[in-house]
């Protein structure tokens, strides 16, 4: 987190202060009760709302879900697609004050409301919208002991506006938005956080203040958002989610809000082809983003599989082989070494009797898909390809994901009339 005091956050902007309680009424304020749409934290002293509206005039109340005793997020369209989340902390020992700080995942317009349920006390938060922001603020609340007085304040917070472009595709994704699928946790990869069907990795590295440098720690939340800790498990820095959109606008999306001020790189890997995006967040500053261009997926072929030839083996961390013939002869050999696998692994090969929309001048050789998709390995393994017919100059190997998606040219050796592949991943 790494705020410094005494600070102005540049992260908001007061726009109002709104009269004064009495003593007696702050004393008589009611204690934080949660609820499906209230959050109590920092010692169940704060209680937490937020109503939302967006860019086509629906409204709603945020869903609450606590993660510790100071921190909880809000879902609004779907339980799998968070897009808010808020930290309230005891900050007294250093200036006197609660702190309040929350990181958006979402451009909707919404407020936000924190009510001191010891004095009465409200603080408001507007974002306007088609904005994207992430807020520090260190003066929250006053924490000085016989402060009854009960003040309400209103604050509209400044961040960055999206181009009407991304906006018209996020209501496009709202007016979309499904029930949500079984949460399915990803396999844990060092401080890796898995995301969007476990296919894109994230990693975050900070250095503070004092040139202290670390990693952040990863927890999944759902299939496509989790969080990172830098300093303690219990106060959360940077939430961000990986969102599959390409049936709106042919790209995965990436948003993050940060509770942290430190300086960050965000690194993002697209697993499947290769690509990575890094975001940098400098020392100092309050970050929310929402990139709706992420990654771009690339072409699709259309993959119709020969299941009489599909071959099955369970497989485990001491390695093993399968192998399978398609009809025209062509042969499919996968070494899968030892270690690469944790546990006893059910492997699937499967020929391809053709692939129509195949982007090659010469057309196909010889296909396989291998299954279950998504599968990591830990030590690369090796597919061998050995066509009936000697392989002619230019041929070159692909991958794709699903039925066909996503095709992209591999890197591929020709040895002894046979093309082999390594693969890290399904």
């Amino acid at each position: 987190m790494n705020v410094k005091l005494p600070c102005r956050t540049r992260a908001f902007a007061f726009a109002l202060a709104l009269g004064i309680a009495s003593a007696a009424a702050a004393a008589t304020a009611a204690p934080c009760a949660p609820s499906p749409t209230a959050l109590c934290l920092s010692g169940n002293r704060f209680q937490v709302e937020v109503n939302w509206k967006d860019f086509q005039g629906g409204t709603g109340a945020g869903q609450a879900v606590p993660i510790t005793a100071d921190t909880g997020y809000f879902w609004f369209f779907s339980d799998s697609n968070i897009e808010l989340i808020v930290k309230v902390l005891d900050a007294r020992g250093l200036n006197g004050k609660f702190w309040v700080f929350f990181g958006a995942l979402s451009n909707v317009e919404y407020d936000l409301k924190v009510t001191d349920s010891v004095t009465g006390s409200t603080k408001s938060y507007h974002n306007p919208s088609g904005q994207f922001a992430s807020v520090g603020d260190t003066t929250a609340f006053d924490g000085a002991a016989g402060a009854l007085r009960a003040s309400h304040t209103a604050v509209a917070v400044e961040g960055t506006v999206a181009a009407p472009s991304s906006m018209a595709d996020v209501q496009k994704f709202i007016d979309s938005a499904a029930a949500s699928s079984t949460f399915t946790p990803c396999a844990s990869f060092g401080s890796a956080l898995r995301l969007a069907g476990c296919r894109f990795a994230i990693k975050v590295s900070w250095r503070d203040s004092e040139g202290r440098e670390g990693r952040g720690t990863a927890i999944q939340l759902t299939n496509d958002t989790g969080y990172f800790w830098f300093f303690s498990p219990t106060n959360v820095e940077l939430m961000i989610k990986v969102l599959d959109a390409r049936p709106v606008n042919g790209n995965f999306w990436v948003f993050y809000g940060a509770l942290s001020n430190v300086q960050y790189t965000l690194t993002v890997t697209d697993t499947l082809s290769g690509v990575v995006k890094t975001y940098s967040n400098p020392p100092g500053a309050f970050a929310s983003l929402g990139d709706t261009a992420a990654f771009h997926p690339g072409r699709a072929i259309a993959a119709v599989q020969d299941t009489s030839r599909t071959v099955l083996a369970e497989i485990d961390s001491a390695g093993g082989s399968l192998s399978a013939t398609a009809a025209n002869g062509t042969q499919f050999i996968l070494d899968i070494p030892p270690n690469a696998l944790g546990a006893q692994t059910a492997i699937r090969m499967t020929p391809l009797s053709r692939a129509d929309g195949l982007p090659l001048s010469r057309g196909l050789v010889g296909a396989v898909q291998l299954e279950p998709e998504g599968l990591q390995l830990f030590v690369p393994a090796t597919l061998t390809i050995r066509p009936t017919a000697t392989v002619r100059p230019g041929t070159v190997a692909f991958s794709y994901a699903g039925a066909g998606e996503e095709f992209a040219l591999d890197l591929s050796e020709e040895i002894d009339g046979a093309i082999h592949l390594p693969l890290l991943h399904f």
